[in-house]
């Protein structure tokens, strides 16, 4: 279907053709920031999260969770 871009039909198309544009310039940005943060995302590091846990639960119940998990994790050294 073509549409007649003349009176309020043109302004409609020129708005989504300037939203369009903006909206390609910053996905261009967003590439270009990704690329530069995922060298440092290459390097490993070491994160605990034990601190944060702790807000969350109380320390029984995170030492219990992290001794499951280690056994979950080395079931297949145990054996």
């Amino acid at each position: 279907m073509v549409e007649d871009r003349s009176g309020v039909g043109a302004s409609m198309y020129d708005v989504v053709v300037k939203r369009i544009e903006r909206l390609e310039r910053e996905v261009d940005r967003l590439k270009a920031l990704v690329s530069f943060r995922s060298e440092s995302l290459l390097k490993p590091a070491l994160v605990s999260l034990r601190g944060s846990a702790r807000l969350l639960v109380s320390m029984d119940e995170l030492e219990r969770s992290i001794e499951e998990a280690k056994s979950a994790l080395f079931i297949h050294e145990l054996k």
